[in-house]
């Protein structure tokens, strides 16, 4: 095999090459690819050949992949009680992003513990520096502080978030619903999201795809 050839599952890639200046990505057979994941490529000059077993992806240095939980992932994670720090729900369908963090915000903490480790702001009231005041407070006699942040496409400037979260104590878990916008995944808060936490896409749901 060739220095720059690299095979790798599809399930948890994060491939990020700063070494060469053009490698190949090859997505074999044997990648046992699951209907969960949501794979999005985002590549420039990129060249992929399908030669049916696999597919080769030919991509320059600067290039990164982003993989994307899927909805039935995160609920199924939230069901098991696996938790991350931080969720940023976005994009133009209100349904995943509703459903996903209710089942936040009524998972995490019991119901004796909401009242003091969990807080829901509106994205129309704080700033980002009121969102980060919060999410840097301890919980109060708990495993988690939960902070969620409703309607935050109203709050502005919200990438700034960006600049703070490695102040945030691990104990606390931010939700951002962030409602028909989306990130540009190019800057660094959608990149640390992706590394550290959920970045999850809601797109438009039609008639014939309503979940049951």
């Amino acid at each position: 095999m060739q220095s720059n050839e690299h095979i790798f599952p599809i399930s948890g890639i994060r491939f990020i090459p700063n070494d060469l200046p053009r490698r190949r990505l090859l997505i074999g057979p044997k990648t046992n690819v699951s209907n969960n994941i949501d794979m999005t490529i985002f590549f420039y000059n990129a060249k992929i050949i399908n030669y049916g077993l696999c597919i080769v992806i030919y991509f320059n240095f600067a290039e990164e992949i982003f993989l994307f939980m899927t909805y039935e992932q995160i609920l199924a994670d939230i069901k098991k009680r696996k938790f991350y720090p931080i969720y940023f729900l976005m994009g133009e369908e209100p349904f995943f992003i509703d459903n996903i963090s209710d089942e936040l915000e009524n998972t995490i903490l019991d119901e004796a513990e909401r009242s003091f480790n969990q807080v829901i702001v509106y994205g129309s009231d704080v700033d980002v520096k009121d969102i980060v005041s919060q999410a840097r407070a301890f919980p109060m006699m708990g495993e988690y502080l939960v902070v969620i942040v409703k309607e935050a496409q109203n709050v502005k400037e919200i990438e700034n978030i960006a600049d703070y979260l490695d102040k945030i104590p691990p104990t606390t878990i931010l939700v951002i619903n962030y409602k028909y916008k989306k990130l540009d995944k190019r800057r660094a808060f959608a990149k640390y999201i992706d590394k550290k936490g959920v970045l999850f896409e809601s797109k438009k749901l039609y008639e014939n795809n309503i979940p049951d």
